[in-house]
């Protein structure tokens, strides 16, 4: 569920989000992992990371065309931040305590466009609900290879 917003569609609420994952749990989603999802939701321990790309970081949208583009946590002011949609780079600049993007008009080369997967934030994830995954019958756990 999209409780962020795209350019081609307006996140939802939290609590509708919550509502579409309760009314598919066991068919679309996990029931055991997403029972403490809903949980933790309802209690309010989501709010902090909805609209954010990683802990304390909000999404960015490209200035240029629209899309999200990934700011990373150890990213600092004069970083170029790139957009593989419109294939330019964005500087990040420091406004108000918080990076903001700035179009620099050129473009990125196909190396600087390429995904880089945070594997470090992939495995906290991971060992996060990894405890909350069925055993035997979860396409997670048997994509995880446990």
């Amino acid at each position: 569920m999209q409780t962020s917003s795209r350019p081609y569609r307006a996140g939802m609420p939290i609590e509708t989000a919550l509502e579409q994952i309760e009314i598919n749990l066991g068919k679309q989603f996990d029931k055991k992992l997403c029972e403490r999802f809903i949980a933790l939701g309802r209690a309010g321990e989501l709010n902090a990371i909805v609209g954010h790309s990683d802990a304390g970081i909000p999404l960015h949208s490209c200035p240029m065309c629209g899309p999200v583009v990934v700011v990373k946590r150890e990213q600092k002011a004069g970083d170029a931040v790139y957009c593989p949609v419109g294939n330019g780079f964005h500087l990040a600049e420091q406004h108000d305590h918080a990076l903001q993007l700035e179009p620099s008009h050129k473009k990125g080369s196909p190396a600087d466009l390429m995904t880089d997967i945070d594997y470090p934030l992939l495995n906290q994830l991971i060992e996060n609900v990894a405890p909350y995954l069925s055993t035997g019958k979860s396409r997670w756990w048997n994509w995880l290879g446990a």
